[in-house]
């Protein structure tokens, strides 16, 4: 898709969405791997907060390859290679953060409010994190930060923490990566702790966004497999009466086949069980979302864009485009996704997405 027909789609997003405000529920504050602190404060804006010496340029709309291959499912690729490659990727694309950086992003996209999903390693401290983000996010309401637990933390101080999270620092989600963070839920002690945060979840009443797929860049090369769906199924979800986001529908790093015949069908058993279960469209290629709109019922279904790592812009084209190819209301239907769904999951409640559809078109 060439600029031009990629801004002639969002100028027509932008009319769909009218007064809706628009969410992105899976976006990253800092590059996972290289977390926050060697960021410093730019003299050129108080928005923007900078790692190393290049120059930050605002995002520009260009063309867009809606085929391209995102996470792992390029297999042919060594292993060391792709690490390779993502670790210096990473690097250029959080070369800068912040509130001006994410708001020229939003801007582009027609993005109202992120969800912001740090990712904490075995041995970090949550704390010192949390503070560097809530300085340079905190107070910007389009803005909303999660908290991600320290895997040294005991089992038993996971509750307080994430509390003291809410409490002090306004959290409304909690990210769980269990790959990076090296939980294991092929085994009890994996699924007991997953199990304690989602207990921590129901306590402190906040939302929960879970990694669901397979994992690039691991310490461990049998960790990669830790967030899939397969290990996933073992955990009791209805713990936490609060929303669970499976991200990336549980299919990161997966073939298209692999989607279709195991990934998609074990997602949907998982979202008839659990009634608190959703799925966001982050990270996941243009054919995979398609299977997802059309296996997974779009009041499931939340936008995700990965961002920084992926453009907010392209994320939401690609949504449209594959719902006008998938389903009967492409319109409606991307209202819903990334405006109604999202807002009755983390704001509010079914009747005010009843009540806003019932005003926007009697087909759906």
């Amino acid at each position: 898709m060439d600029k031009s027909t990629v801004v002639k789609k969002l100028d027509f997003i932008k009319e769909i969405k009218g007064s809706n405000s628009f969410y992105d529920v899976h976006a990253h504050p800092f590059d996972v791997f290289q977390g926050p602190f060697a960021y410093k404060p730019s003299s050129i804006h108080p928005d923007l907060f900078s790692a190393g010496g290049s120059e930050y340029t605002s995002q520009q709309i260009v063309d867009l390859n809606l085929k391209k291959h995102l996470g792992m499912e390029c297999r042919e690729f060594d292993q060391a290679i792709k690490d390779k490659f993502s670790l210096l990727n990473s690097r250029m694309l959080y070369a800068h953060t912040g509130p001006k950086v994410f708001g020229d992003s939003m801007l582009l996209g027609g993005i109202d409010r992120v969800f912001l999903l740090p990712i904490l390693g075995g041995d970090d401290e949550g704390s010192g994190q949390l503070r560097v983000m809530a300085g340079m996010f905190g107070g910007d309401k389009r803005f909303m930060l999660g908290y991600s637990v320290p895997n040294s933390m005991p089992n038993e101080k996971i509750a307080q923490a994430v509390s003291d999270a809410a409490n002090d620092y306004g959290v409304k989600v909690l990210k769980i990566h269990p790959s990076l963070q090296e939980i294991d839920l092929a085994t009890r002690a994996g699924v007991e702790r997953v199990e304690t945060i989602l207990e921590a979840s129901r306590m402190a009443r906040v939302k929960v966004v879970i990694h669901g797929g397979l994992s690039l860049r691991c310490s461990r090369p049998e960790a990669s497999t830790y967030g899939a769906v397969s290990n996933l199924e073992h955990v009791d979800w209805g713990i936490t009466p609060e929303t669970v986001v499976v991200a990336h529908a549980g299919c990161f790093g997966h073939t298209l086949d692999d989607a279709r015949a195991s990934i998609l069908p074990r997602m949907g058993a998982m979202l008839e069980q659990y009634d608190n279960l959703a799925v966001d469209t982050s990270g996941i290629g243009f054919e995979v979302l398609c299977l997802v709109l059309k296996h997974i019922d779009l009041s499931r279904i939340l936008f995700g864009s990965d961002c920084l790592y992926e453009k907010q812009w392209g994320a939401v084209v690609s949504l449209m485009c594959a719902l006008e190819q998938t389903v009967p209301s492409p319109e409606v239907s991307l209202v819903r996704i990334a405006s109604l769904n999202p807002a009755s999951r983390f704001l509010g409640g079914q009747s005010y997405v009843d009540q806003a559809l019932s005003q926007m078109s009697p087909i759906y």
